[in-house]
């Protein structure tokens, strides 16, 4: 190997600064949807037998023909819709799977319809729908005088024991039989499973819920929830067996929790405990918080950036942002140009281990509060980044988008090739050899040709057939990795295997440095072929 001096070494292993998130594909507005369409969004299992999750849309609006959409979550393609009847309940606002209902072998989904105001509107209905097709297997009302309300639902995993998941809604509370703010409802028959449990007095609670893991022993999962009382801001915890209060988490490691429909999201275990954590972004204050679910101490906080406003206005755990062992958080900001006028809504990845911002990425077509949306999406990106779902006002389409970690430093040139671009070349992912994940991605050549990319010990810069050739072989020679096509977008990808180098020689070991380019086929040069730019990556036990 080529010696490295330690200044090229620390340039080598920081990543470029212009991070960004990449579209993994698009949905586009579909005609004749509610104007709403996709305000809501939600992370659904795979129900098409491909491995990857689906991803669920969702609207606002009161009854009559289609109110939920299931896409594809490899894809993107439309599987089926959801269609109520003409009734003055508001729907789409929320979708959950449960378990098996009509012994096909997919799980099935339940939306809620939820009280509106209107003077002949029910108190709600709870439906269950196919996985596999959409169609409407159960209806069931909740038991008279409880009347469901605007906010989330959950599934609780089988409470009452009876075989079928149950599902947590909101709820106007019922003093006189103890019915809380969050109702548990039996998957089989739409029972209250709740009863017994005393809201204080003209508290708003359960505009947020999130799932947590068993905290009493009783072998049933319990749940966390935002809300308001007398006293002021609170976060539940809650038996998912009783719906009793189990813990209150108030001050100043929750924040300012006003009612607004402030993100609450789990996190992994930061305190060490052995139990998950909580998050909450409170926009007023432009503050996102990461707090014990267990004593409420604060463990981490973050702000928003200069010039920028309503940071944390919404806010999801997509996984690993960073490739560094521990899920992350993901959440948006407003900037601002210097004369305050709103220029955008940034994307901001939120290290759990750390203070700083792992990126800031302006996406102008993403819209305000009330117009944006945002869900995790795991598995939407094929090699396996954290990927996410965003509605994107502005370009009135649902965009799944990933973030990829980009390492390396880009070196040499590139030229235009026949579709008047130069390519480039882009390591994607982790440089460490534990962590196994190292996608080599070129952009802009020309799509749907045959090409491959190859890597060597040095670097050099030497005309090479319409380009230049910028990896030398130098002891080990040059390896060249299997053929690949681009696609229709110009696109060239390979995951590297570093169990399995071209040549022995060739092996990628810790410490090492190699250089790595694209080469492609190009009809429309004089020599048949193009490079692109190259990259240069030192590689991590």
């Amino acid at each position: 190997m080529t010696s490295i001096h330690p200044l090229l070494l620390a340039i080598l292993l920081a990543a470029p600064a212009a991070a960004q998130t990449d579209i993994v594909y698009t949905i586009p507005r579909p005609a004749g949807v509610p104007h709403d369409w996709a305000s809501r969004m939600f992370a659904l299992p795979d129900l098409d037998g491909d491995g990857v999750g689906e991803l669920g849309l969702g609207t606002r609006t009161h009854g009559a023909g289609k109110v939920a959409w299931v896409h594809s979550g490899a894809n993107g393609a439309l599987l089926f819709a959801l269609a109520v009847p003409n009734v003055p309940l508001f729907f789409g606002q929320s979708l959950v799977a449960v378990d098996d209902r009509d012994g096909d072998g997919v799980r099935d989904l339940v939306m809620v319809g939820t009280h509106s105001g209107a003077a002949n509107s029910p108190d709600g209905w709870i439906e269950v729908y196919s996985g596999a097709h959409g169609g409407l297997l159960a209806h069931m009302v909740p038991p008279a005088g409880i009347v469901l309300m605007e906010g989330p639902a959950i599934a609780l995993g089988d409470v009452d024991g009876d075989g079928h998941t149950d599902v947590l809604c909101r709820a106007d509370p019922v003093a006189a039989i103890g019915s809380p703010h969050l109702q548990l409802f039996s998957g089989a028959t739409g029972a209250a499973l709740y009863s017994g449990v005393a809201e204080p007095p003209g508290s708003n609670i359960g505009n947020k819920v999130v799932r947590l893991e068993d905290r009493d022993g009783d072998g049933v999962d319990e749940f966390a929830t935002t809300g308001l009382d007398a006293l002021g801001p609170r976060v539940d915890v809650r038996s998912g067996l009783t719906g009793h209060v189990l813990a209150v988490h108030r001050g100043p490691s929750i924040g300012l929790l006003s009612g607004n429909n402030e993100p609450l999201v789990r996190t992994p275990d930061r305190d060490g405990d052995g139990l998950d954590d909580l998050a909450v972004g409170t926009f007023f204050e432009d503050l996102a918080r990461n707090f014990s679910s267990s004593t409420g101490s604060l463990l981490n906080q973050w702000s928003s950036s200069p010039a920028s406003s309503l940071f944390a206005f919404l806010m999801v755990a997509p996984g690993d942002l960073d490739l560094d062992g521990t899920g992350d958080l993901l959440t948006v900001e407003q900037q601002t140009d210097g004369q305050g006028n709103v220029i955008g809504t940034a994307l901001v990845g939120l290290d759990l281990a750390g203070a700083q911002p792992i990126f800031s990425h302006l996406v102008p077509e993403l819209g305000g509060p009330y117009d944006a949306a945002l869900v995790e999406l795991p598995g939407a990106d094929p090699w396996g980044f954290a990927s996410f779902a965003t509605f994107e006002d502005g370009a009135d389409a649902v965009r799944v988008r990933r973030y990829a970690p980009e390492i390396g430093m880009p070196y040499c040139a590139s030229t235009p090739n026949s579709t008047g671009q130069a390519a480039t070349m882009r390591a994607l992912g982790s440089a460490s050899l534990a962590r196994d994940l190292l996608v080599l991605e070129a952009r802009g050549v020309v799509p749907s040709k045959f090409g491959l990319f190859f890597y060597g010990p040095s670097a050099v810069q030497m005309p090479f057939g319409s380009g230049f050739l910028c990896v030398g072989g130098g002891a080990t020679g040059i390896a060249r990795l299997p053929v690949g096509m681009s696609d229709g977008s110009g696109r060239m990808t390979h995951r590297l295997d570093f169990g399995a180098p071209p040549t022995p020689a060739t092996q990628i070991t810790a410490g090492s440095t190699w250089h790595f380019q694209c080469w492609f086929r190009d009809p429309g040069q004089a020599s048949g072929f193009q490079t692109s730019d190259a990259v240069a990556v030192t590689f991590l036990p």
